[in-house]
């Protein structure tokens, strides 16, 4: 994965499948174009408050009910504009 961060060319030769959501919030924070490759059902409630702040872009995808308590206090600090998804 750090890799594609430096090297983009090699994107072709990457499986996928084999990052987790971790791997793919680190990757999308570096790289955003490799989105299209995303499995979103991989990041979890911290994955998708850390890239939302940075990127809120994603949100089309992310899937609002993964976000606990305290992804949404921390999330909304930064993007109250969510606050629309936000299950008050």
């Amino acid at each position: 994965m750090e890799l594609l961060t430096i090297h983009s060319g090699l994107a072709k030769y990457c499986n996928w499948d084999e990052l987790d959501g971790s791997d793919w919030e680190r990757l999308l924070s570096l790289r955003p174009e490799f989105a299209k490759y995303c499995n979103w059902n991989k990041l979890n409630y911290q994955n998708w408050q850390t890239l939302l702040r940075s990127y809120p872009e994603f949100a089309e995808h992310c899937g609002w009910k993964w976000l606990d308590h305290l992804g949404w206090v921390r999330l909304l600090i930064d993007r109250p504009e969510f606050a629309e998804h936000c299950d008050w």
